[in-house]
């Protein structure tokens, strides 16, 4: 009895192991599909990762497209500035040439007519010598100062139309007809305006405030007066002094040029204020004067060491 109940345990154990078996062969394609089913999900997941990095591409394109032509125009802005910077500079430069090339021009006029003056000069100063000479017979005389008188009127005709000559130069350089003020120094002006006129207006200057008097009390066309006597010594200080700065130091004339260089600084500085082209005539009459008062002490020193 024991042993056939043993046989039948046996048998239940032997089919024990191929029912597991059976089990596990109908569960792996469950299992199978829930592998696959639980692989699924970061195929989805990696998916998703990979339309956030597409995304992320797509905007830094974008970002680097914005920063590109933000550069761009920040290039273009600079480059704009720029060509405009360029244009004022050459402007400015073109100006600086004309001003140079004029100046040369007419300090050529100048040459020459200093050339005829001094040719004046020197014929007047044999003429008197001659008149005054007793040792000099009559006829012979009378000859000679004909002579020179001929020669000091043709000198003086030459003067008159190489001035003549200066002045429509300067006038042309000045070019006063793009600001409606052309003809004023023509002769033809100068005949229409009176010689009394001319003294008067030539002993001043006017401002602003002074362009006419006409209607005022006594006090303020003294006032006037003395501001335009003050505007017109001001105005020829400067003019002298930035003449002397913009010729070649003269040795003889030292004391004459620093004068006149110190007066322009003068004048200059005493006003309450000054435009580009004034500033620049200071610096040029300050840098002027410090070269004549240098080659003035080097001349003095030469003649104590001379001596």
């Amino acid at each position: 009895m024991s042993e056939k109940k043993e046989k039948t345990d046996k048998k239940a154990d032997d089919k024990k192991p191929a029912e597991d078996k059976a089990k596990a062969a109908a569960d792996a394609p469950k299992d199978a599909a829930k592998s696959s089913s639980s692989n699924k999900a970061p195929v989805k997941d990696q998916k998703t990762d990979s339309e956030g990095s597409e995304e992320g591409k797509k905007k830094s394109t974008q970002d680097s497209d914005s920063s590109s032509a933000a550069l761009k125009k920040a290039r273009s802005k600079k480059k704009s500035r720029h060509h405009d910077s360029t244009s004022v500079s050459k402007g400015q430069t073109v100006i600086q040439k004309k001003e140079k090339e004029d100046l040369e021009e007419r300090k050529d006029m100048e040459k020459n007519l200093s050339r005829l003056t001094t040719q004046l000069a020197a014929l007047q100063e044999r003429m008197y010598s001659i008149r005054f000479d007793d040792t000099v017979e009559l006829e012979q005389k009378h000859l000679e100062l004909r002579n020179f008188a001929n020669q000091i009127l043709f000198c003086e005709r030459q003067i008159a139309l190489a001035y003549r000559e200066a002045i429509e130069v300067f006038e042309d350089q000045l070019q006063l007809h793009e600001i409606g003020l052309d003809g004023v120094l023509d002769p033809i002006h100068a005949a229409e305006v009176s010689d009394a006129e001319i003294n008067r207006t030539g002993s001043f200057m006017r401002t602003p405030s002074t362009q006419t008097v006409q209607g005022q009390d006594p006090r303020k066309k003294w006032q006037a007066a003395f501001k335009m006597y003050k505007e017109k010594k001001d105005q020829t200080a400067v003019a002298q002094g930035q003449y002397v700065a913009t010729r070649d130091s003269s040795l003889t004339d030292l004391d004459e040029e620093i004068t006149k260089l110190r007066n322009a600084v003068m004048a200059l500085r005493g006003r309450k204020s000054l435009n580009p082209r004034d500033e620049r005539t200071l610096e040029l009459m300050q840098e002027q004067l410090k070269v004549r008062v240098q080659q003035k002490e080097r001349a003095a020193r030469q003649i104590l060491g001379s001596h």
